[in-house]
């Protein structure tokens, strides 16, 4: 499939989502042994989710959202692709994810 979109054949894709926030998360770090771990108070920012394909050509399609994403938010983002003008056809690559699967996925899959 590499070889087919470096001829011009095909846009390979790889998806996936992300979150990011301002303020880490504390349960995980190091501190000596001996010592109590501890942070100092930061204000409270939202979190952004990432909705990301990057084309085998290093091109990124992405969108950002301040809520959770769950599976209709993917789905949509796959009509916004499919959507695009693209003389060849577009093919997505998603990891195992559970939201990843399902019938919306599924009645999605060929466009």
């Amino acid at each position: 499939m590499d070889q087919q979109a470096r001829a011009g054949q095909c846009e390979l894709l790889f998806y996936d989502e992300s979150g990011f926030s301002p303020n880490p998360p504390i349960q995980s770090g190091w501190s000596p042994i001996g010592q109590t771990r501890g942070v100092e108070p930061l204000s409270h920012g939202e979190r952004v989710n990432v909705l990301g394909a990057l084309r085998h050509d290093h091109k990124l399609y992405w969108r950002t959202q301040r809520r959770p994403i769950v599976r209709d938010d993917v789905v949509a983002f796959f009509d916004e692709l499919a959507a695009q003008k693209h003389p060849v056809p577009r093919i997505v690559v998603l990891d195992n994810a559970s939201f990843h699967k399902g019938p919306q996925i599924e009645k999605s899959r060929r466009k």
